[in-house]
């Protein structure tokens, strides 16, 4: 951890206007939700993350309100989101010891 340093937000602080996204021409401020792109000039950081996350979402849950998208833009090869009302079955490749299932909620288990 003491090797990790953030990047300087001003970038950030200094976009004023929303932009039109290049994909879809929605307005957006620093990226897509609809595509997951970054719309902003500035250069995104790219990390590798050290396990892959994959975020099962609801159809019905509002993409712009999903606090993931912004992961999926710095490590997008280690961040898979997926919108469905089933729960996907593990690939062949996926260690079954080494997955963990995670329910939001007070009382998640």
């Amino acid at each position: 951890m003491k090797n990790l340093s953030l990047s300087s937000f001003a970038p950030l602080d200094e976009m004023t206007e929303r932009i039109e996204c290049p994909k879809c021409r929605k307005s957006c401020k620093y990226y897509c939700c609809n595509c997951i792109i970054p719309v902003t000039k500035s250069k995104i950081p790219k990390i590798k993350l050290p396990l892959q996350v994959t975020v099962i979402s609801h159809p019905k849950e509002k993409v712009s309100k999903s606090s993931i998208l912004p992961a999926k833009l710095v490590a997008p090869d280690d961040v898979e989101i997926i919108s469905t009302t089933e729960v996907p079955v593990l690939r062949d490749n996926d260690n079954f010891d080494e997955v963990v299932l995670l329910f939001p909620g007070d009382n998640a288990k």
